[in-house]
Parts: C-alpha cells; sequence; structure tokens
C-alpha cells in the first residue's frame, strides 16, 4: 500500500467519523440553527451530505487506486490527492 492510498483510507475513515459527528451536532442543534428557514435546513442537510460522498471518494481512493509507473504520473496522482484532501477540508469548512 502506497502513501497515497493510507493517505486516502486515513482521511475517509476520518471523514466517516466527522460525518456521524456532524450528524450527531444537526440532531441536537438543529431547531435552533434553521429557526423554521427551509432553506438554511436545507444547506446544511446537502453539506452533511457532501461528507459522507467525499468520505466515501477517499476510501475509494485507497482502496483502488493504481501505482503510477512514470515519475509524471505519479506528479499527477499526487496532484489529484492533494485536491482531493483540500477539497473534502473546504466542504467540512462550509458545514461550519
Amino acid at each position: 500500500m502506497t502513501g497515497l492510498q493510507k493517505l486516502h483510507l486515513l482521511t475517509g475513515s476520518v471523514g466517516f467519523f466527522l460525518f456521524l459527528v456532524t450528524g450527531a451536532y444537526m440532531n441536537n442543534n438543529f431547531p435552533v440553527l434553521y429557526d423554521g428557514d427551509d432553506m438554511v435546513r436545507m444547506m446544511y442537510r446537502a453539506n452533511h451530505i457532501y461528507l459522507l460522498l467525499a468520505s466515501l471518494v477517499h476510501v475509494m481512493c485507497g482502496l483502488s487506486m493504481p501505482i503510477a509507473s512514470s515519475n509524471r504520473w505519479c506528479w499527477i496522482q499526487g496532484l489529484g490527492s492533494a485536491l482531493l484532501v483540500i477539497g473534502f477540508v473546504l466542504l467540512l469548512v462550509a458545514f461550519y
């Protein structure tokens, strides 16, 4: 297993845990947060589901990422992995 695969599996595992935490947060604080405004409620729910989607994408990348054969493809693979991790962090920031 390569370093990128471990990174994606770790990010996916942490992301799934954060998906559960955000679900508990919404369960406990939701009526206070949206106060009857359905648009705000749907925004929180959509961001919550996006966290799950990003976590599952990371887990699948960690389980099925092929090892690049040339240096150029390794660099592109690393760039793509970095963008996926940055995207996940931005989704988490968007939720909060």
